[in-house]
């Protein structure tokens, strides 16, 4: 089941989507594999960390670049509060060898503990690599890692339990890593995907899949109120989302609707294994929710807003209004919020 995807195109600030920044980590144009845009994260080891849905079997994949060795993916089990906190749950860490082979060693709680180690020359450095980490969690856990599409590592038998409380057998979170900062080398990242492997579909390693993001480009039924002009889309077609313009609605059920094209770039006779509906929001007033509406279908997902705006993501493997997997000629897609 996908539970996050990250293709760093449609949005600048990643405290908007992620639940930790340390100010080392940023979104930049020039260096992305798919689309505009990518994660940067400057000569530290730490990027950006994101809470996801508890899961015992969670698949964090990404394509890396870097000229140097270090770490690139850590998966872990600590909640918000201790994301600042890292020796508090890391549960791997994947990691990439100056001979181009990658390990998996513990958490930073058990740093000096190492699972195993693949055979060099796997990584080419400067260009983008698809790394992918999937693993259980406890006293005999399941790691498996694949470089560039390939089965690299599958290790059996580890106690990667969190060391500060080892009853929390579980994922909640991951982060995107770089080399330490004595390494001085700039790292990106990009085309980024979450899967709970518990729960089918999308529940094991899906390649290395390209990433993209599309805006409105048309109102289908709009029942919210735009800020400015007479239609809707415009207000919330922007890239970067712009707070200046935006549509609101304190009733329940309103529902906006918006025509979502094809992204630009993806091919017409491609597989598309998920989609995530992303919709940058901020309470006004009162205690009403929102939620994704594809198609009429409410997501029984609903959050209850904050001020401030962030990007709620809602993750669909299928088209909620077929409940088949999702195909081109789904598109043009309409899409949008509903008050709950």
């Amino acid at each position: 089941m996908l539970l996050f995807c990250d293709s760093f195109d449609h949005y600048t600030d990643l405290g908007t989507k992620y639940d930790y920044t340390n100010g080392s980590s940023f979104i930049v144009s020039g260096q992305s594999r798919t689309g505009s845009q990518c994660l940067f994260i400057s000569a530290y080891a730490y990027g950006p960390a994101k809470n996801i849905k508890q899961t015992t079997d969670c698949l964090v994949a990404t394509c890396w670049k870097c000229g140097a060795a270090g770490g690139a993916l850590q998966l872990g089990c600590f909640g918000a509060a201790d994301l600042t906190t890292f020796t508090q749950g890391g549960v791997v860490i994947l990691n990439v060898n100056a001979d181009g082979s990658i390990s998996v060693t513990g958490g930073i709680s058990r740093a000096s503990q190492l699972f195993g180690t693949s055979a060099p020359g796997l990584v080419r450095f400067g260009i983008y690599n698809s790394l992918a980490i999937r693993t259980t969690v406890g006293a005999a856990a399941r790691t498996r890692v694949w470089v560039n599409g390939v089965l690299a590592l599958d290790l059996n038998g580890y106690d990667n339990r969190n060391l500060n409380n080892t009853g929390l057998n579980y994922i909640n979170s991951f982060m995107p890593m770089a080399p330490p900062g004595s390494v001085f080398q700039n790292c990106y990242h990009d085309d980024l995907y979450v899967l709970d492997c518990t729960t089918a579909p999308n529940n094991a390693f899906l390649g290395p899949l390209r990433i993209y993001a599309g805006v409105p480009d048309g109102d289908g039924t709009v029942q919210w109120t735009p800020s400015a002009g007479t239609s809707n889309f415009p207000n919330v077609d922007t890239i970067p989302p712009n707070p200046a313009t935006y549509n609101s609605s304190p009733t329940s059920g309103h529902v906006d609707q918006y025509i979502h094209p094809l992204p630009a770039g993806i091919p017409g006779n491609s597989q598309i294994f998920g989609l995530q509906h992303c919709q940058c929001l901020e309470v006004d007033s009162g205690a009403l929710g929102v939620t994704s509406d594809i198609d009429g279908v409410k997501s029984p997902s609903g959050v209850a807003l904050t001020t401030g705006y962030a990007i709620y993501a809602w993750p669909y493997d299928v088209n909620p209004a077929t409940t088949n997997p999702w195909t081109a000629a789904d598109f043009p897609l309409l899409a949008g919020p509903a008050v709950v």
